[in-house]
C-alpha cells in the first residue's frame, strides 16, 4: 500500500463533491499542481511515456507542466481543470481541515491569503462544508493499493 496527501478545495467539494469520511472508499480524478507554499509535495515520477500522466503504485494523476519527474501537490479535480483520465481508487486514512488567514489586497482588489502559515485541524467526523471564511479545503491521505507495473 501506498499513502498520498491529496487536498481537496473547499469550493468544488463544497459544489459537487460526496461526503467521506476516515475509512470510505473513493474514487478521485487527480492532478499534480506545482508547489503550494506550506502544503505537503509529493515527487511523481511520469516515466517515459509520452503522456503528461504519472501511473505510479495505483496512484493517476496529470501534469500540466514541462519535463518528466516533477514535485507537487496532488489534487482533487471534478470540473474543467485538467486530470488524470483514469481515476486513483484509495481508502480515507485521515483528513484534516485546510485553514489559511485572508486579509484585504490592494494589489488585487479582493480578499487573499496571507504569507501566515496554513494550519491542519485533524477532522473526526464528516469532510462537511461548514461556512467559515478560513476554510479552504482537506488534506486527506489517501491509501492506494501498490501497482507493480
Amino acid at each position: 500500500m501506498a499513502v498520498w496527501p491529496v487536498y481537496v478545495e473547499e469550493w468544488q467539494q463544497r459544489c459537487c463533491g460526496e461526503e467521506f469520511v476516515v475509512g470510505d472508499r473513493v474514487s478521485w480524478r487527480l492532478r499534480l499542481e506545482p508547489d503550494w507554499s506550506g502544503f505537503e509535495a509529493v515527487e511523481v515520477d511520469l516515466g517515459d511515456g509520452g503522456d503528461d500522466e504519472a501511473h505510479v503504485g495505483g496512484l493517476h494523476a496529470r501534469w500540466e507542466g514541462p519535463g518528466r519527474s516533477r514535485r507537487g501537490v496532488l489534487v482533487e479535480e471534478h470540473h474543467d481543470r485538467p486530470a488524470a483520465s483514469t481515476a486513483t481508487e484509495g481508502v480515507v486514512r485521515r483528513v484534516r481541515i485546510v485553514r489559511r488567514s485572508f486579509a484585504w489586497s490592494e494589489r488585487h482588489g479582493a480578499m487573499a491569503p496571507t504569507t501566515d502559515p496554513i494550519r491542519l485541524q485533524p477532522v473526526d467526523g464528516p469532510a462537511a462544508t461548514p461556512y467559515d471564511d478560513e476554510i479552504t479545503g482537506w488534506i486527506v491521505d489517501l491509501e492506494t493499493p501498490r501497482v507493480e507495473g
